[in-house]
């Protein structure tokens, strides 16, 4: 059986993560006065960490899921994959403004992402990532194993590269 496995990174943002850390130290507190409740605020923050997801791609079976893992234990259903018409890298960019009262901050950031592109025009995510080579790896190895040509957006006038 083969199948595709690829990560996507963990389950909680940043942010979130650092909240669930900051209710590790009131947890000690609670914990004397109601242990149920103090011993989750304990484990948030740790637990936070090891919480992940990402797709897989079963090419025997012709399915796919996206999948969440807690120590490696992996749940998600799985789907029947699609009539995929090709699979498309392109640049994406990210940005985040922040308001204060005195002052407002804004952070950009960009990555190269890589979909299976159905006739429909409906879009399965795969990954992203800031290194092109990366993108570009992940996506021969799918095209490999699925028959398909690759677009490639991230240049000018966008490019097909063949099966390889």
């Amino acid at each position: 059986m083969k199948i595709f496995d690829k990560p996507q990174g963990l389950y909680f943002s940043t942010t979130a993560r650092w909240l669930m850390w900051i209710l590790v130290a009131p947890g000690l507190g609670v914990i004397t006065y109601n242990l149920p409740i103090g011993i989750a605020m304990l484990a948030a923050g740790p637990v936070s960490q090891f919480i992940t997801v990402g797709i897989q791609i079963n090419f025997d079976e012709k399915t796919y899921r996206d999948y969440t893992s807690f120590f490696g234990a992996v749940t998600g259903a799985w789907y029947h994959l699609p009539e995929i018409e090709y699979i498309s890298i392109y640049g994406e960019t990210y940005s985040q403004t922040t308001h204060s009262l005195s002052n407002s901050y804004k952070k950009s950031d960009s990555a190269i992402a890589v979909q299976l592109v159905c006739p429909t025009l409906e879009r399965i995510f795969i990954c992203d990532s800031k290194n092109k080579a990366d993108a570009f790896n992940t996506a021969s190895v799918l095209s490999q194993h699925l028959q398909l040509r690759i677009l490639d957006s991230t240049v000018p006038g966008q490019k097909w590269h063949e099966i390889a």
